[in-house]
């Protein structure tokens, strides 16, 4: 289980940094468009994993 946590997080935190690099690398964009989709590409999987545990873990009385 452990294992597969790891390669899971491995694929997350490479997952940000390629979307950070293609979007600074990207000479279209201006600052505002690079500042939002940098926040996107950070954001996304914090509130996919936020939603998951919210719904797994169920508060006790």
């Amino acid at each position: 289980m452990i294992i597969g946590q790891f390669i899971l997080l491995a694929v997350v935190l490479i997952y940000i940094i390629y979307g950070i690099v293609k979007t600074l690398k990207n000479n279209k964009l201006s600052l505002l468009h690079k500042i939002v989709w940098i926040a996107i590409i950070v954001l996304l999987p914090v509130l996919g994993t936020s939603a998951y545990l919210r719904t797994t873990f169920i508060p006790r009385p």
